[in-house]
């Protein structure tokens, strides 16, 4: 694992094999780890807000979920005079991205070995059940819980936080996108004990259930946002805080 400063939050860039076996063993474990999936947009995000910095950098672990993320280091780490040709080779080869979509299956597979549940936090009602169901047929046998419709806020409601008290999951994905996930699950860290792992997952969900058509795969590695811009076109301006203003 590599851990590179980008703006003013490290980034941890290792390869899939490397992640899982982590997790695995944090899953093994009995204390609470924070994921989180870094993008270009949260590290602007960061930059301008101190406070979210702060609650960004108490996670255990920040993974690479952007195109964006490998070009700064690549950017970042070239020896002198190879710049270019580190950026050419990225952008020709860009490296497998560990986002949050991509990393559920995997990390229900393991929790699901080790007999732990699997709580799934926000979302629509349509959403989060249709990820639910995806999840079921997935993986025979997983346990998995789903979140009531709530209005978001920092604190709970107490009665969701209480629903996952009472499920007691060894896994929590939080769909509740940025910065509000991060710093929900940073919030809750010491409330939630049965947690191992948590990880905010964005829109997960939704494509998960069906309801937002994944990119194809030679899309995903390098121009996932334009084809999310085209299918949400709501999402204009984080975009553009993720394409234009980042590397800047």
């Amino acid at each position: 694992m590599d851990r590179v400063l980008i703006g003013a939050v490290s980034c941890d860039f290792m390869g899939a094999a490397e992640f899982y076996s982590l997790c695995e063993s944090w899953l093994d474990s009995y204390s609470f780890h924070h994921v989180v999936t870094l993008n270009s947009e949260i590290v602007v995000l960061a930059e301008r807000d101190s406070s979210f910095r702060k609650v960004v950098g108490q996670a255990d672990i920040r993974t690479p979920d952007s195109f964006g993320m490998w070009c700064a280091e690549a950017y970042l780490r070239a020896p002198n005079g190879k710049t270019l040709q580190r950026l050419w080779r990225t952008i020709m080869q860009p490296p497998t991205r560990i986002s949050g979509v991509d990393m559920i299956v995997p990390l229900c597979h393991q929790a699901q070995t080790r007999d732990l549940p699997i709580y799934l936090l926000g979302g629509t009602q349509e959403e989060v059940r249709g990820a639910a169901q995806l999840l079921r047929r997935a993986i025979p046998g997983v346990a998995i819980y789903t979140s009531q419709d709530h209005p978001f806020t920092l604190t709970g409601p107490s009665e969701i936080v209480a629903d996952i008290q009472r499920v007691q999951p060894g896994l929590l994905f939080v769909a509740y996108g940025a910065p509000k996930q991060t710093e929900w699950i940073e919030a809750h860290r010491e409330a939630l004990k049965s947690v191992r792992i948590a990880v905010g997952v964005g829109g997960a969900f939704r494509m998960l259930s069906g309801k937002s058509p994944r990119a194809p795969v030679w899309i995903r590695n390098r121009f996932e946002w334009l084809w999310r811009l085209f299918w949400q076109p709501h999402r204009a301006i984080r975009i553009t805080r993720a394409v234009l203003i980042f590397p800047w």
